[in-house]
């Protein structure tokens, strides 16, 4: 598609999405930052070994599971955790 750089509102768009634009990268940043961090801390878990072995799992979404269940050693089976998630097969 070629780029049509002589449109007449070209120059306001540009001015006007800017801030956006700006915003947005440095919101990128800053995920970036917390999910590294995320990533750290669930690497320091006890399942760290499990999350390691399973492949298309990792660190970032160990973090968020937690996040949504909370400690995992509440509950008493895997099933539970599923549950929880939405991921039980019920009358199935």
């Amino acid at each position: 598609m070629k780029e049509n750089t002589s449109h007449p509102l070209r120059e306001k768009a540009l001015l006007a999405t800017l801030p956006l634009i700006q915003a947005r990268t440095t919101m990128e940043n800053n995920r970036k930052q917390i999910e590294k961090f995320l990533e750290q801390k669930a690497g320091t878990l006890p399942v760290r070994s499990f999350v390691e072995q399973t492949r298309g799992f990792g660190f970032l979404g160990l973090a968020g599971i937690i996040g949504e269940c909370g400690d995992l050693s509440n509950y008493s089976s895997v099933a539970k955790v599923w549950k929880r998630m939405g991921l039980a097969v019920i009358n199935g």
